[in-house]
């Protein structure tokens, strides 16, 4: 008998500790369910607010589960994973994160108890699999149509996803402005709305009234100011130069040394530098501009002769804000003066210096189909402002979705019930124990509504069981739960609903990190490097 046999064999580095089996899926689903109740008080119009507080004492108050999670410093790595559902979420839709992490929790959960029944997490994972297809073909098979000329429904979206932020007392404003945005990229042709949402640049400045002073500007806002007191500071119908050089004399890339011997010769050198800069700004007045943005710097010089023209300047723009601009006002940025023509300049109806509150602005407005603008955000500053740019973005981000892909599903609970309902009935056509997983699956959608309804101080099983009833007939899947009315409605008439895109992206999302959380058996925690 070979004498190494009854001896323990060391195969992993001292200090590494490993979890196997049922015990890796407990960690792991204690992990998930930890990253779901961190939102769970958030979700739905009457969820509660976060104070978050990072390293440096800095204060984040929201209610936005996308940015709650990416401010709280997470180390497990399945709780990492539920992070990602909220990314993925926020990437695809830009709204919703609550929803698919509570949802990918309460999966993992009503599934515990199988895997500790001995249901093997193969099985579990095909019949998650099953229930996320059956869930997102029931979807598609409920969700409502619009037509773009329906724009009291499409405003209701947009809405519905203000009901939970700080700016939902101005819902009704706001959403008209966040639809109208998008409504004026697509006009101007822009494809993939929900990644050109970045094209609308949202300005915030302390004071004004957040409903009567926020505004839609079919063009730029910038915070930049005119580079003389002397230059003009309304130009109408301008031309518009962008310009991606400096103005100023042309250095050389070399290290050079100029002897000068004589008074005449510094005259001569410095009528030379004069007339290099007035020559490009005559090139400017040829072409007809009577206003040039630059992102680099201007020197004495050319302000002088750009003054002297009567041309509005404004100078070191960022290169992000130099990029809208030209999209806004039709530009192309100008890396020379050599080859531009009057095709190459941008225009709109005015430009502008206004005083905001305490500070002077640069407003580009009145461009024609401009594939950039605006959103002026007015209000008390603080974190209150920087929540109400959360909220905003959000309804950007369903506005672009519900243009893009016009289908509705219900909110207050009404879809998680229906798609519940319908899978417990699809769960009967099989006769394995997947049958069981996708039970479980129907179980945990209707966690949204009974958590919709308890953090409004309602009694969850009463309003679940409410929803419950309400969906006898076909066509009964838009009835949900009015948390302000407290019964049963059509979500239509009480203008609470949403993208189905919101929710096939949430579905698909947790149903997913689910499986890859199931199939997990064994935990390795290498020790530590020093070691």
């Amino acid at each position: 008998m070979p004498l190494y046999k009854n001896l323990p064999m060391v195969v992993l580095k001292e200090g590494t500790e490993q979890k196997r089996g049922k015990k890796a899926f407990e960690n792991n689903m204690a992990a998930a369910m930890a990253i779901a109740e961190a939102v769970r008080s958030t979700l739905g119009p009457k969820g509660l607010d976060k104070l978050l507080i990072d390293g440096l004492g800095d204060l984040t108050i929201t209610n936005d589960g996308a940015t709650i999670l990416k401010e709280i410093d997470v180390k497990h790595p399945t709780a990492k994973m539920m992070v990602s559902v909220a990314e993925t979420q926020d990437d695809e839709v830009g709204d919703g994160t609550t929803t698919s992490v509570i949802l990918a929790g309460n999966i993992l959960k009503s599934i515990g108890e199988l895997i500790h029944s001995g249901v093997h997490p193969s099985i579990v994972a095909k019949g998650i699999y099953a229930a996320k297809n059956k869930a997102l073909e029931i979807l598609d098979a409920i969700a409502q149509e619009l037509d773009e000329s329906d724009r009291d429904m499409m405003k209701k979206v947009v809405s519905t996803s203000m009901n939970s932020k700080l700016i939902s007392l101005g819902k009704d404003r706001l959403s008209d402005i966040a639809l109208d945005a998008m409504l004026a990229l697509k006009k101007a042709g822009i494809k993939a709305l929900k990644r050109n949402v970045d094209k609308i640049k949202i300005v915030k400045k302390e004071g004004g009234d957040a409903l009567e002073d926020t505004k839609l500007i079919h063009g730029f806002v910038s915070d930049k100011e005119i580079v003389h007191s002397q230059m003009p500071r309304r130009v109408d119908q301008p031309k518009i130069a962008i310009l991606g050089f400096a103005l100023e004399a042309k250095k050389g890339e070399w290290d050079a040394k100029i002897s000068i011997k004589s008074p005449e010769n510094i005259a001569s050198f410095l009528d030379e530098e004069e007339r290099m800069a007035e020559k490009k700004i005559d090139s400017l007045v040829s072409l007809g501009v009577n206003a040039v943005i630059s992102s680099k710097s201007m020197d004495d010089t050319a302000i002088h002769f750009l003054k002297k023209a009567g041309i509005m300047a404004i100078k070191s723009v960022s290169t992000s804000d130099i990029k809208l601009i030209a999209e806004a006002t039709g530009a192309s940025i100008l890396n020379s003066l050599d080859d531009a023509t009057p095709d190459d300049l941008g225009s709109c109806k005015v430009i502008e210096e206004k005083p905001v509150a305490d500070s002077k602005f640069i407003f580009i407005e009145g461009c024609e189909n401009p594939q950039a603008l605006t959103i002026l955000i007015r209000g008390e500053g603080g974190k209150s402002l920087d929540e109400v740019e959360r909220g905003l973005h959000d309804a950007l981000c369903i506005a672009s979705k519900i243009l893009e892909h016009p289908h509705i599903v219900a909110g207050g609970g009404a879809v998680e019930v229906e798609i519940s309902k319908q899978l417990n009935e699809f769960a009967k056509t099989f006769t394995g124990r997947e049958q069981l997983v996708i039970e479980r699956f129907a179980t945990a959608l209707e966690s949204i509504p009974l958590t919709l309804a308890e953090n409004a101080g309602i009694d969850g099983i009463e309003a679940l069981s409410a929803i419950r009833s309400s969906h006898v007939n076909e066509g009964d899947y838009f009835k949900g739960y009015n948390l302000y009315t407290n019964k049963v409605e059509d979500m239509r008439d009480a203008g609470v609903v949403e993208p189905v895109d919101l929710m096939k992206v949430a579905v698909r999302t947790a149903a997913e990190v689910a499986m890859m959380i199931v199939r997990i058996d064994d935990v390795i925690r290498a020790g530590n490097l020093s070691d």
